[in-house]
């Protein structure tokens, strides 16, 4: 997202020309150096070929104000986040693949409408759910699973995943959620790694 009073106005296209313009002028509050979203936007710059001057923010509520005050041009946050400050911010790009008028309708693209930029394919987020140790008996495992199958079908957890922006509920296995983790994990590592914020190279 950026801030409303922009220097390059509204439109992705408009932020890459004036960013490579002007290089290290962009203040980028970052919402946790190292974690996921500043790992996401800081790939996202590089590949874009954009410098900018980076600053750290407490948190993701602490960069959304310095945003949407003035103190700063562009951040990044989920989509729940980002659609209840767009009375104070402007949304620049989402990186899910289609984008509902709330976030702009026209105004605004999603990664797969600028190819040109190398960031088409670009799918960025983060799993949520439950960790058990492994001396939890299976018959409770099972137990859990079902409870969690039960209230997924739920008519609450249906209207969530159809009105909630980039959210994907479902219930997988071990070993389906362990499949995921590991092909995120390669996935993610180069990018991690290419941003020097790869963890063997920062202790």
């Amino acid at each position: 997202m950026q801030r409303k009073d922009a220097p390059w106005g509204r439109g992705f296209d408009k932020f890459v020309e004036y960013g490579k313009a002007h290089p290290g002028e962009i203040k980028y509050i970052s919402p946790c150096v190292g974690g996921g979203l500043d790992i996401f936007t800081t790939w996202v710059l590089d590949r874009i070929g954009v410098k900018v001057n980076k600053v750290p923010a407490a948190n993701r509520e602490a960069s959304m104000a310095a945003v949407g005050g003035g103190a700063g041009d562009i951040t990044t946050n989920n989509a729940t986040s980002t659609l209840k400050a767009l009375d104070k911010v402007d949304v620049l790009l989402v990186s899910i693949a289609d984008v509902p008028e709330a976030f702009g309708g026209t105004e605004v693209g999603s990664a797969k409408d600028y190819p040109k930029y190398g960031i088409e394919n670009l799918a960025w987020g983060s799993f949520q759910g439950f960790i058990l140790s492994k001396k939890v008996p299976e018959e409770h495992v099972q137990w859990l699973h079902a409870l969690l199958s039960a209230a997924a079908a739920t008519d609450t957890y249906k209207q969530r995943a159809a009105t909630t922006p980039g959210v994907v509920i479902g219930v997988t296995s071990i070993e389906e959620t362990n499949a995921q983790a590991h092909a995120a994990r390669d996935a993610a590592e180069p990018i991690v790694k290419a941003a020097g914020l790869y963890w063997e190279d920062n202790h």
